[in-house]
């Protein structure tokens, strides 16, 4: 199914409501995901202290309940292209891949769209000044 790729800042967002049916588990866990058009692909959540919105990498990623809607956005959790490997033009579709713990990979096309961000602050992600 289709879903919006959200660009700016050189990052990139995915907005998706996802949904586990069920099944044999309770929930299942979205450890990463992987798209050519990126180095790396994080998975990060934004999270709310003093009033101030604070976007890190999501720790053991995402739990997604059984009959559930979890929703991937900008300003909460969502999936983050880092390094980018080409410009992303708005309109243009791209392959992602999540990878999910103990089932089979899950793939999907998400459609560019511009995106100005959501006005969170970073969290130090790995590099030497914090930015």
């Amino acid at each position: 199914r289709d879903c919006l790729l959200s660009r700016g800042l050189g990052d990139v967002y995915k907005r998706q409501s996802l949904t586990y049916e069920g099944g044999a588990q309770e929930s299942v866990q979205i450890t990463g995901a992987r798209c050519d058009a990126a180095d790396m692909c994080m998975l990060h959540e934004v999270v709310t202290e003093n009033g101030k919105s604070t976007m890190r990498e999501a720790e053991g990623g995402f739990t997604l309940k059984a009959g559930e809607s979890f929703m991937l956005e900008p300003g909460g959790p969502h999936i983050m292209l880092m390094g980018l490997t080409k410009p992303l033009v708005a309109g243009e579709s791209l392959a992602l891949t999540l990878e999910i713990e103990g089932m089979d990979n899950v793939d999907f096309t998400a459609v560019v769209k511009d995106f100005a961000g959501a006005e969170e602050n970073y969290d130090d992600m790995g590099s030497d000044d914090g930015q």
